[in-house]
């Protein structure tokens, strides 16, 4: 199989990974790959020219579970009725993002360095029953699933059941848009001046 050499990294654009734009916000990395291969392997050499852009998750694996979706109206029950890190836990995978509002009691783990670290997250989340993920807007595909679905496939490579993890219905903004304006439920983060 062919192996990946990341030669390096840089630069910043306005698009998030998820869809979402309007902030800046680091871009995809930039990998130059060359494969190698030995003599009995039947995959070609290739080279991917440098000036090629990946996503930031290309070089991790991609999740193999799908994790259902719970509604905002959901997590703000379970905010209000049950205890935060015992209960339940919220996961805000944002990363640069992070700046204007965040759920009462999440936590932060940045989806950009969730996946070299999950056997630490699934040590430190994998004793909580409900472990609710979101990014800005929880898209096919964007950080919120992919990291629920790595979380939901550590918790399956250890043996436990990963039935209590979900993927906030319309992320942030879906819940800043039911929520944002109860002070029981969410913080409002000050605006900086640049």
């Amino acid at each position: 199989m062919p192996s990946m050499k990341f030669l390096h990294r840089r630069g910043h654009s306005l698009n998030h990974l998820d869809g979402n734009s309007a902030t800046s916000s680091p871009a995809p990395s930039v990998i130059s790959l060359s494969s190698t291969v030995n003599e009995t392997s039947k995959y070609p050499v290739t080279e991917v020219p440098a000036c090629v852009q990946l996503p930031w998750h290309a070089v991790f694996p991609a999740p193999r579970s799908t994790p259902a979706y719970a509604t905002a109206a959901d997590l703000a029950s379970m905010v209000r009725n049950l205890t935060a890190g015992k209960d339940y836990v919220i996961v805000d995978v944002r990363r640069a993002d992070f700046e204007d509002a965040f759920i009462k009691g999440a936590v932060n783990f940045p989806a950009h360095s969730f996946y070299p670290t999950i056997q630490s997250i699934g040590h430190i989340l994998s004793h909580i029953p409900i472990v609710v993920f979101h990014c800005n807007s929880c898209s096919e595909g964007g950080r919120g699933p992919r990291t629920a679905g790595w979380y939901a496939d550590e918790l399956e490579r250890r043996g436990l059941d990963k039935s209590g993890v979900f993927i906030l219905s319309g992320g942030i903004k879906g819940w800043i848009r039911q929520f944002g304006e109860d002070s029981a439920l969410t913080v409002m983060l000050p605006k900086q001046d640049d």
